[in-house]
């Protein structure tokens, strides 16, 4: 989720700089997802679980291929 104050300073020469990548800065430790769609009632329980794996540090419950699709 994007520090709307933040970016405005980062992205306030932009029209100068074009040719320069910016990261958008973002507030640490929130974690999100969203824009499931219509299958996010069956993917969200799952998308929760790897996320708190990941907000956790533990391992993710599923192996990287499943992962990858």
């Amino acid at each position: 989720m994007p520090d709307y104050d933040a970016t405005l300073v980062e992205y306030a020469s932009l029209a100068e700089k074009k040719d320069e990548a910016v990261s958008a800065p973002v507030y640490d430790d929130l974690f999100m997802f969203a824009a499931l769609g219509s299958r996010g009632l069956c993917s969200a329980p799952l998308c929760a679980e790897i996320l708190a794996a990941q907000m956790s540090e533990e391992p993710i419950p599923m192996d990287a291929s499943t992962l990858a699709r």
